[in-house]
């Protein structure tokens, strides 16, 4: 504080500053400890991200999933397409969950090639878990639990469905250098013989061609 005398003076004429007006203290400022580690966790995350980029080219993983098949298809523009789901949920799921990115929860199209309980119990929990922008399969009535499972989570999620067969082409837009060309199933009058290998002459077969590549998916035929 500043102080004078009676005449607002002090005896020199000048101002006087009284012994109690000490100089204020001066503290360093702190950073949290959590502050100083979200740019390291930035720049992880961001390294992360572009490490799961794709990277322009065709990749093709067969799943481990017991009986039944399983595979993943991912393009060179990053389209996903899954064909087949196997027979349990947990395989699946972590399968899928490593060659995906960590944020990405959807899939362009997913191929059911045949409705057993060895090709769709996968399929039936990723519904719940991807957004599925399209499923590809052919007309079937339900006759099993599973399988009306399956049709009503279709219907509930509002998910498109495309059935196909022999000549149709599956692709993308933007991306017609990569087409998966239907083999089978054929016209239904031309198939022959008992009730289970009618069923799996049903079965959807794939040609995925890119380029100078093919490669044939069989389904169960």
């Amino acid at each position: 504080m500043i102080d004078a005398d009676d005449q607002g003076n002090s005896p020199d004429g000048g101002l006087r500053v009284s012994p109690d007006s000490a100089s204020p203290t001066i503290r360093p400022a702190t950073v949290p400890l959590w502050a100083a580690l979200v740019p390291v966790v930035a720049a992880l995350a961001i390294v992360l991200a572009m490490s799961q980029r794709s990277d322009g080219r065709l990749h093709l993983w067969v799943f481990d999933v017991g009986e039944g098949d399983a595979i993943l298809l991912l393009t060179p523009r990053g389209h996903t397409v899954l064909v087949d789901g196997g027979p349990g949920v947990t395989p699946l799921a972590e399968s899928v969950g490593k060659h995906l990115p960590f944020w990405q929860h959807n899939l362009d199209v997913a191929v059911l090639t045949e409705p057993q309980q060895e090709n769709m119990m996968g399929l039936v929990d990723l519904l719940a878990r991807y957004k599925i922008g399209q499923v590809v399969q052919t007309e079937f009535s339900a006759t099993t639990t599973l399988q009306h499972t399956w049709l009503d989570a279709l219907k509930n999620g509002a998910t498109p469905v495309q059935y196909v067969k022999r000549g149709d082409l599956i692709g993308f837009e933007d991306e017609p250098e990569v087409t998966l060309r239907v083999l089978n199933p054929g016209e239904s009058e031309i198939l022959k013989g008992d009730a289970n290998t009618m069923e799996h002459n049903r079965s959807i077969v794939l040609k995925v061609e890119y380029g100078t590549t093919s490669i044939l998916l069989a389904g169960d035929i």
